[in-house]
């Protein structure tokens, strides 16, 4: 039991990690995606929006936009 403690900490602080805070601002609602009208409070990423929506669902997952921010 003592391990399963320990161990909550970290994964958390690795979720954490994996999450850029710009992505956590810019989703307001908290899905876990970045809909076009989040992104719009970011008039870049608004203007590249349908360029790194990669599969065309209309909104941005985590990974595309590590993209975005990675270009």
């Amino acid at each position: 039991m003592r391990k399963a403690v320990f161990s909550i900490p970290f994964v958390i602080s690795a979720v954490a990690m994996a999450t850029p805070q710009s992505f956590m601002l810019l989703d307001t609602d908290n899905d876990g995606v970045i809909s076009y009208q989040e992104a719009s409070a970011d008039q870049i990423l608004a203007g590249d929006f349908s360029r790194f929506d990669i599969n065309g669902d209309g909104v941005l997952s985590q990974a595309e936009y590590r993209r975005y921010r990675h270009s």
